[in-house]
Formats: C-alpha cells, sequence, structure tokens
C-alpha cells in the first residue's frame, strides 16, 4: 500500500521537511542504493537485534546481515519517493512490513501537509535538555519546560548600544562616544 502527497514547495524544501520530520521523531534517513528515494527507520523502542563475537562467525555474518538487508524487517520504515507533477512535488510514500509502518507513513504525510513544516522556526530538539520537539507549534520543551526560542534572540535595544537609561541613538558618532566612556572608566586610553 502506498500514500501520495501533493505539496506546493519544491523538492528541495520537501526533501528538508523529511529530514526535519525525522530529526524531530528521532528517526533514521538513508537512501538504499537501489531506488532514488529516502528511507525513514523508525528504531526507537524496537529491541537491539545484533551479535557480537562472543556469538562466533555465525553471529558477525548475522550483524553484518542486518546491515546489509535491503528491507529490515524488525523496524518499521517508509520509503519516500519524490517527483513533480503539474507544478507540485509528489511524495510517494510506501510501507514497510513492520505493523508500525502504515503509522509512521501516516505521520509523515500529515506532517507534510502541514504549511508549518516549511515554515516553522522551532528547533528540533530543546536546547536545555536536548530531547526532540515533535510539535511544530510548541513553545515549551515537553520534558523539563524550557521556553523554546525561534531564530536568534536580540538584546535588548538600550543595553545593546551602551545607551544610558535606555534611550538608544543608533548614530556612529553616539556609539563611538560610548565606546571611548567605557575604556575610560576601564582605564584604557581612547584611541
Amino acid at each position: 500500500m502506498a500514500l501520495e502527497a501533493a505539496v506546493d514547495h519544491s523538492k528541495d524544501q520537501v526533501r528538508r521537511a523529511i529530514m526535519q520530520f525525522a530529526a524531530r521523531r528521532g528517526c533514521k534517513v538513508t537512501t538504499p542504493w537501489y531506488a532514488e528515494c529516502l528511507r525513514i527507520e523508525a528504531g526507537a523502542g524496537m529491541p537491539a537485534q545484533h551479535g557480537g563475537v562472543e556469538d562466533g562467525i555465525s553471529g558477525m555474518l548475522q550483524l553484518a546481515s542486518t546491515y546489509f538487508l535491503d528491507k529490515p524487517k524488525h523496524r518499521a520504515y517508509v520509503d519516500v519517493e519524490l517527483s513533480r507533477k503539474r507544478g507540485q512535488t509528489i511524495a510517494a510514500i510506501s510501507f514497510g512490513e513492520h505493523p508500525r509502518s502504515s503509522s509512521l507513513g501516516a505521520m509523515l504525510e500529515a506532517f507534510l501537509m502541514d504549511e508549518a513544516a516549511f515554515e516553522t522556526k522551532t528547533p528540533a530538539a530543546c536546547p536545555s535538555c536536548a530531547a526532540p520537539v515533535v510539535n511544530l507549534r510548541a513553545t515549551y520543551c515537553g520534558r523539563c519546560g524550557h521556553q523554546l526560542t525561534s531564530g536568534v534572540t536580540k538584546a535588548p535595544r538600550g543595553q545593546a548600544d551602551g545607551a544610558v537609561d535606555g534611550e538608544a541613538d543608533d548614530s556612529d558618532e553616539s556609539r563611538s562616544e560610548a565606546v571611548a566612556i567605557e575604556r575610560r572608566r576601564e582605564g584604557e586610553e581612547p584611541r
């Protein structure tokens, strides 16, 4: 079964949105060698299935086979193929064999249909606790409660240029005078 989502953005913007989706949900994104698509694997919550040296040659072969499998059966994954049609980007989402693959595909489709996925400024992870921020419109972290800022924060205008009592003047003369006053206070000679 497959889903198709038509989006009014370029392929590069849709690809960035898919990467953002994966980062926000802790998924792994790969490009299979045999196809021109992106594979999103949801490995979180799944038991680690790997052999080691203690299992001998059979364990090492099993470990190597898990890395080279084209379609991992023990993880939920979706393949997303992007194409252009009539001025829109078509994201064809095909599911894997795992039962959670269909829910992952539906979440990706809903994410791509949301216009906020292409315009958001919310960080993908909380700067305080590094928890992934799944909600595009979140203003606070769901784990630690830290306020999320969008983009670069600016210093208050009165403090940025050294003005007295919050009065700000953008002229170059007042800035150089403020710098000279600060240097005199610190004991340096003005230049």
